[in-house]
């Protein structure tokens, strides 16, 4: 099993200029034999589609999103995320 962590990073000074969403959305896609898929669920039942919000008066930089408890393996066929 494997796991798997998606990184958005803002450059843009904490929102200075008040542009940023306050949300993103993550999908996670597998490649296996050179066939490209979105992953529907992680090994503990999290959609493989995420919404990302910041709540708050969060000004943080970094947003991220974890996938846990993924298989490593596809029909004898290593998987790439």
């Amino acid at each position: 099993m494997v796991s798997k962590t998606a990184t958005k990073v803002w450059n843009d000074d904490s929102d200075r200029d008040g542009n940023r969403p306050d949300k993103v959305r993550f999908q996670l896609y597998k490649v296996v034999n050179g066939k490209e898929t979105a992953v529907e669920k992680d090994g503990n039942g999290k959609n493989g589609s995420q919404i990302v919000t910041v709540t708050g008066q969060s000004n943080a930089d970094i947003w991220t999103v974890t996938w846990e408890k993924l298989p490593k393996f596809e029909d004898g066929t290593e998987i790439k995320y």
